[in-house]
This record gives C-alpha cells, structure tokens and sequence, in this order.
C-alpha cells in the first residue's frame, strides 16, 4: 500500500524564536505542523511556504505527533489545493494575534489569509470545502494554532489515524 499522505506536528528541539512565541503565548507542546508526502514535507516556513525534505523539515524539531489520512479521509484532501500556497510569505505579523485569539476570543486581529500563511492555517488548506473533515469543524484558519489543530486531531474522526 503507498504512503498516505501525513500530519507531522512537531517542535523545536532547541532554542527558536518562532517556536518559543508560539508556545509561551499560546501554552502549547505543539509549535508546527507540516504535511507529508512520501519523502517530501510542505509547510509553512520563516521563507514562506515551502517543500522540502522530511529530513530537512525535522531538522531542529522533535516530533510529537503523526497522523496518517485513512483510505476514505485520502479522497477528500486537496493536496494540490495547499500545494497552490507554495511562495506564499510566512505570517510572522500574524502570530501575537493567535494568542489574543485565543485568549479573548473573535477573530485574529492581524491575520489575513491572502498576504501570508502560518504552518496550521496551511493544514487547513487540505480541506477540499465539502467540509468532509470531519475533525476539522468549526476550526477558523486564523485562530486555529498548531496546538488547536493537535488537540483537535486527538478528539479522533474518520479522516486520519494517529501513528505517533
């Protein structure tokens, strides 16, 4: 059976400054997320949103959870969909308004979909609009953190399986 496509929620092994924002602000374990391929990765990056390798992409960062598509969950992502974000700029502006998000509630003051993408808000381009994933429902793009994405994954669905 080939590889389905993955969920790689990782963080960083060390000291980042992306990472260390993301998790001191939001109080997450989770501070990235990239969607696997086979050997390829595609995320969102200090760069913009990039494919690399999946041993270029874990380079610096511990993974802490993998989730596997299921064989029906594989027909409704839009790979291509999130591929189509390749160039786009990474959101760096954007971060300190998933914590306020989060904590306050609403929308993310600085977050715009169009000019730049953080590494969930990519994820979240899989979803092919039939609003099939189910684990997904109710998660809005701008507010949703590698750690929401994470804990919503957890909760199980019939899209994808944990393997890690």
């Amino acid at each position: 059976m080939p590889d389905r496509l993955r969920l790689v929620f990782t963080t960083a092994k060390g000291f980042s400054p992306v990472s260390w924002v993301i998790r001191r602000f939001g109080q997450d374990d989770v501070s990235h997320v990239g969607i696997q391929d086979g050997g390829i990765v595609l995320s969102a990056e200090g760069q913009g949103v990039v494919e690399q390798s999946l041993d270029d992409f874990l380079d610096g960062r511990r993974s802490v959870y993998v989730f596997e598509a299921t064989e029906e969950g594989a027909k409704h992502l839009d790979l291509p969909r999130a591929r189509g974000k390749i160039g786009t700029r990474y959101g760096f502006e954007t971060l300190p308004g998933f914590a306020i998000a989060n904590a306050l509630g609403g929308k993310n003051p600085f977050g715009d979909r169009a000019a730049s993408l953080v590494c969930s808000e990519l994820t979240l381009y899989l979803d092919d609009e039939t609003g099939f994933i189910a684990e997904w429902i109710g998660l809005d793009p701008e507010t949703t953190s590698p750690q929401r994405l994470a804990e919503a994954m957890l909760k199980g669905g019939p899209t994808f399986s944990r393997l890690a």
